[in-house]
């Protein structure tokens, strides 16, 4: 990969705080027609693998996604933390106040990471 195309690449961390979401978004055992969840599959190869051969305007996408469903907590009535600070119960309470939101754009951003978290498990 060339320099002026790396540019544009998430961060490590960013990546680490993918690979977590895409574990909470589709978690292990939760359903047992589903063995498999996130954390069951070699999804920080697959996040490393999607974020250099996507286009540029998904990847960028997805890290606004990632930044926002992150930092919500502060702004959901949670507690000042980010996202992944939170217990699974409030997980869930941030993730339907994003649902209820009058904004289309922020009620689709669970459904991004969950499109890209069954993509990482199928």
């Amino acid at each position: 990969m060339t320099a002026a195309r790396s540019w544009w690449l998430p961060f490590d961390f960013e990546r680490r705080w993918l690979v977590e979401l895409l574990a909470v978004v589709v978690p292990s055992g939760a359903d047992p027609r589903a063995r498999f969840g996130a954390a069951d599959v070699p999804a920080r190869a697959f996040v490393d693998d999607l974020l250099v051969s996507a286009p540029l305007e998904f990847v960028v996408g997805l890290r606004a996604c990632l930044w926002v469903l992150m930092l919500c907590p502060a702004f959901c009535g949670a507690r000042f933390t980010t996202f992944l600070g939170l217990r699974p119960a409030e997980r869930l309470r941030v993730l339907g106040a994003l649902r209820q939101s009058p904004s289309y754009v922020v009620r689709e951003l669970p459904l991004l990471l969950k499109m890209v978290a069954c993509l990482a498990v199928c």
